[in-house]
């Protein structure tokens, strides 16, 4: 019997069915309203949020709102770092890229710049409690530059690192409310300012590096570079700061004040087998070769047709070049520096609608640089072309006339260095003079001068006053005015000056006499006759530099900003 024929049948099924779903829309209901009670009940348990700022943004509550990812490093992470200085610990999150910093000498301006995502410490902004803090170096460049879009750069010397109590960055979105400055991100610094109590927090560190690269030292042996061994502990790092804080007016105010001393040793290349010299890719066979300059010590000159090299042996002889200087070795992996800072953060709460503020920050600090020493660099010199009458590079040297010894020449010439550069038709000393001149293309490293130095003193004052509260349940104000002054100056030791090297070459022996016994002696020939003062600077031996007193230049340069 078929169920189409039978309507009993028919009737039970559907009673089934119907009962079936019932129950399952029951059960579903239950599931439900046992899920949304949960998180009520959560809700309830949960503490309210009252307000939530976060930096680059000027809503109360950006989670509604903002996707901006922003990290925030608190106090705790900065203590149990152990770091002395903020742009170290900065420089380790992965979208802070290193810039100016403790670590860099040659083309460093002696400031601490944060530099986010790599488009420029131009485009960071850098605030202190969510006010802007004021350039680190008005010339912006360091060394004989002025770069004004890197003048805006802040310098983080002078966040007392003691008193952060959390650093937010933010790497997207914070041009929209701070401007073109913040293209790459801001970075907020939140001190903190309800500290009560006297604490004093000393940090002393110094680095250990055991020199294991077995690999490095053959190469340095094959460039014939003094080799790195042993174990070393150097650049000791000393910090203090003294904090001292109070809370008056049964805690509507609080006021704290900070000193701080830091000091910093240096740490030079050429303690360390991973920096001892400058690798360089070579042959597949020898990937690495330790790179070298070839304005080098001894002297090194050109063939100026083919351009293969001579240098000068002990004797002054010429020899095919045989050594390359190592440049990397006397650079500071670590700049020595020393730092003073002081300042004070206030604030008064009067009513819900008026709170009073205000900021004050000082430092001090002096850093030197060292690098490579000086010298005569390929191709600084002041000699013309004798065709196009344009300045070729090479230096003018006296041979004059006649054969070796003759009155004219320079009495510092070897007799085998005579016949190499002034023998009529050589392609080493070329273009000759009626005055017997010849123009040679050499280097000469001044390695008895010392690295070359510098130093700069940074000394800053920045005061913030302001209010800020209440005007409704939906509207706040936050008003500051804000003066700054920074003054810089820079020192630059051991450098060389091309100009005044110039004569030097044109040594020659005046026939006169400074006493009976002395006989003939050596004045270098200058651009208006015979310059007695002047002593002349050999060429042909190691240590002929000595006989000459260091040409230092010194530039002072002192700028203020404000």
């Amino acid at each position: 019997m078929s169920m189409g024929n039978n309507p009993i049948l028919r009737r039970a099924v559907r009673t089934a069915l119907l009962g079936g779903s019932t129950v399952a829309g029951l059960v579903a209901h239950s599931s439900l309203a046992q899920a949304q009670a949960a998180p009520a009940a959560a809700a309830e348990a949960a503490p309210p949020v009252t307000e939530v700022v976060v930096t680059g943004s000027r809503i109360a509550t950006p989670q509604l709102e903002a996707i901006s990812p922003v990290t925030a490093v608190s106090a705790e992470e900065i203590k149990s770092s152990g770091v002395t200085r903020v742009e170290d610990l900065l420089n380790s999150l992965p979208q802070v890229v290193a810039d100016q910093g403790s670590g860099l000498s040659m083309g460093s301006t002696g400031v601490a710049n944060l530099n986010l995502r790599g488009l420029g410490v131009q485009r960071t902004l850098v605030l202190v409690n969510g006010r802007r803090l004021m350039p680190g170096d008005p010339t912006g460049g360091g060394a004989s530059v002025v770069n004004l879009g890197y003048a805006s750069a802040a310098d983080v010397n002078q966040i007392p690192t003691a008193l952060v109590e959390r650093v937010d960055v933010l790497t997207g979105g914070a041009s929209s409310t701070y401007g073109a400055d913040a293209v790459a991100g801001v970075v907020n610094f939140v001190m903190n300012d309800h500290f009560e109590g006297v604490r004093v927090d000393a940090n002393f560190g110094i680095y250990n590096h055991s020199n294991h690269n077995a690999w490095i030292n053959p190469l340095l042996e094959d460039r014939k570079f003094p080799t790195v061994t042993g174990t070393n502990w150097d650049g000791q790092n000393k910090d203090i700061t003294m904090i001292m804080g109070h809370n008056f007016a049964d805690g509507a105010g609080n006021m704290e004040a900070y000193l701080g001393y830091r000091r910093s040793s240096p740490i030079t290349a050429d303690h360390r087998d991973h920096a001892a010299c400058v690798l360089s890719a070579s042959s597949p066979g020898s990937p690495y070769i330790c790179g070298g300059s070839s304005n080098s010590a001894p002297t090194v000159f050109y063939n100026q047709t083919d351009f293969s090299s001579l240098q000068l042996d002990a004797n002054g002889n010429p020899v095919p070049k045989y050594q390359r200087f190592n440049y990397a070795a006397s650079h500071y992996l670590q700049r020595i520096d020393e730092r003073y800072t002081a300042g004070f953060f206030g604030h008064l709460k009067f009513n819900d609608h008026v709170e009073a503020y205000t900021e004050f920050m000082f430092m001090d600090d002096a850093t030197r640089g060292n690098y490579a020493p000086s010298g005569i660099f390929l191709s600084s010199g002041f000699a013309t072309d004798p065709t196009t009458g344009l300045r070729n590079g090479n230096w003018l040297v006296n041979c004059g006339t006649g054969a070796y010894g003759n009155s004219g020449m320079n009495p510092f010439l070897t007799q085998s260095m005579f016949n190499t550069i002034c023998t009529p038709g050589n392609q080493y000393g070329v273009f000759p003079n009626a005055q017997g001149d010849v123009q040679l293309l050499m280097a000469r490293r001044n390695v008895e001068g010392g690295p070359r130095q510098d130093e700069y003193t940074h000394t800053t004052w920045r005061a913030v006053f302001g209010a800020r509260g209440e005007l409704s349940a939906d509207w706040t104000y936050d008003a500051s005015w804000a003066s700054s002054r920074v003054r810089t100056t820079d020192w630059h030791n051991n450098d060389t000056s091309s100009t005044r090297r110039t004569p030097c070459w044109w040594s020659r022996m005046r026939p006169e006499s400074r006493s009976a016994a002395a006989g003939k002696w050596v004045a270098c020939r200058g651009t208006s006759g015979i310059q007695r003062w002047a002593h002349p600077l050999r060429i042909r031996s190691p240590t002929s530099v000595r006989r000459v007193s260091s040409r230092v230049m010194a530039r002072r340069t002192s700028s203020t900003l404000s």
